[in-house]
């Protein structure tokens, strides 16, 4: 399936993610239904804070085929829509859920507060089925830059942010192995994708 720019988020602010699709695009086989990323990008040891005010980090996760999307509790279109995705994928992965977690970060410093991101996982039901994670500017933006992923903002802090949407799968190791973007975040190819990581 051609890669389209329009499927990588909102605005001129996802090109590099299509340029590192693009380049990858190539690696892609048919096991999997998103992009294979050959070589995958490395773990990142990171630590933020989740919904519940606890100190998280990538460390956690190991051993776990690890979902990561990128949101913000305001967000008016995409954000929402890719939600709902996870909350479904939560309950298709049903008793396979020991083995996945689902990892949001915000892209939103300022306006994702803890209690935010705790209103909004219990506005999807995601309260204690996934780690919504927030934290200061500098600390996401070294997550923003890991993973090719832009947020900006146009004026004030009421302003809706410009942002990619991507979401990767990480293996046991942490290391992002497979993306999947709007063209293909469905919850068939992210499930599919998920088992055959495990």
């Amino acid at each position: 399936m051609p890669l389209k720019a329009a499927a990588w988020g909102r605005g001129p602010f996802s090109l590099p993610l299509l340029a590192l699709a693009l380049s990858l695009a190539c690696a892609s086989g048919p096991r999997f239904q998103g992009t294979l990323l050959e070589p995958p990008i490395p773990a990142l040891a990171f630590s933020l804070e989740d919904q519940h005010g606890q100190a998280t980090a990538l460390a956690d996760f190991r051993g776990k085929v690890m979902v990561l999307a990128f949101m913000y509790t305001r967000c008016p279109d995409v954000c929402p829509l890719l939600a709902s995705k996870l909350q479904v994928l939560h309950e298709a992965i049903g008793q396979e859920g020991t083995n996945v977690a689902l990892v949001v970060v915000s892209v939103d410093p300022e306006g994702d507060t803890k209690e935010a991101a705790l209103e909004f996982s219990r506005h999807y039901g995601m309260e204690r089925r996934w780690s919504y994670l927030v934290g200061g500017r500098e600390a996401l933006a070294q997550v923003w830059a890991h993973y090719f992923v832009e947020a900006h903002r146009e004026g004030d802090a009421h302003s809706l942010i410009e942002h990619g949407a991507p979401v990767y799968l990480l293996d046991g190791r942490g290391e992002a192995r497979v993306l999947l973007t709007l063209d293909n975040q469905d919850v068939p190819a992210m499930l599919h994708d998920i088992r055959e990581l495990r």
